[in-house]
C-alpha cells in the first residue's frame, strides 16, 4: 500500500516533482506495510515523513525567495516590498534548513542507535560525531565531509536569529 507520506508536506502544494529518493522510499514501504497503522507504527516511516517535510520546507522557502525577487523587482517602487519579503523568507529558509539538519541528525541517531541526549542529537555536537564514528565508521565517512558546511550553516542560523 502506497503511504505517500510526501503528500502531507509542502510538496503537496508545489508544481515541482517530489524528489525521487522519497518516491523510491515510498515504493519500498509499499512492499512492507499493508495498512497506515502498520506503517506509522514503524519509526522509519515517521523519520521519512519528518525528513521529507523539512526538505519540502527548505524548497518552499527557496521558491518564495526567488518568486519575491522576480515578482517585485519589475516595478522600481516595489523594491522595498521585495526586500522585506526576501528578508522574511530568508529567515524562514534558515530556520527550515536548521530543522532539516536537526531531523537528519535525529534520523541517523535513531537508525544507528546512538545513545545521545536530545541536546546532543545535532550535527553541531562533537558527541554526535564521536558516537557516529565509533559505532558506524562507514556512515561517518559518508557524512563527515559535510561537517564544515553544516557547522557554518548552523552558525548562520544562530547569528541570523
Amino acid at each position: 500500500m502506497r503511504i505517500q507520506f510526501y503528500e502531507r508536506t509542502a510538496y503537496h502544494l508545489s508544481d515541482q516533482p517530489v524528489p525521487s529518493c522519497f518516491v523510491r522510499l515510498d515504493e519500498l514501504f509499499d512492499q512492507h506495510f499493508t495498512t497506515f497503522e502498520d506503517a506509522y507504527s514503524h519509526p522509519c516511516v515517521v523519520m521519512a515523513e519528518s525528513l521529507c517535510g523539512r526538505m519540502a520546507d527548505v524548497e518552499m522557502y527557496a521558491f518564495l525567495i526567488e518568486d519575491a525577487r522576480k515578482r517585485h523587482t519589475v516595478d522600481p517602487k516595489a523594491e522595498a516590498k521585495a526586500a522585506i519579503l526576501t528578508r522574511s523568507f530568508w529567515v524562514g529558509y534558515l530556520g527550515a534548513g536548521r530543522a532539516l539538519l536537526d531531523v537528519g541528525a535525529a534520523v541517523l541517531a535513531g537508525l544507528y542507535g546512538l545513545s545521545l541526549s536530545t541536546a546532543t542529537t545535532t550535527f553541531a555536537s562533537g558527541d554526535f560525531w564521536h558516537q557516529l564514528v565509533s559505532s558506524q565508521p562507514n556512515v561517518h565517512r559518508r557524512y563527515h565531509p559535510l561537517r564544515l558546511f553544516v557547522t557554518e550553516f548552523m552558525r548562520w542560523t544562530t547569528e541570523s536569529a
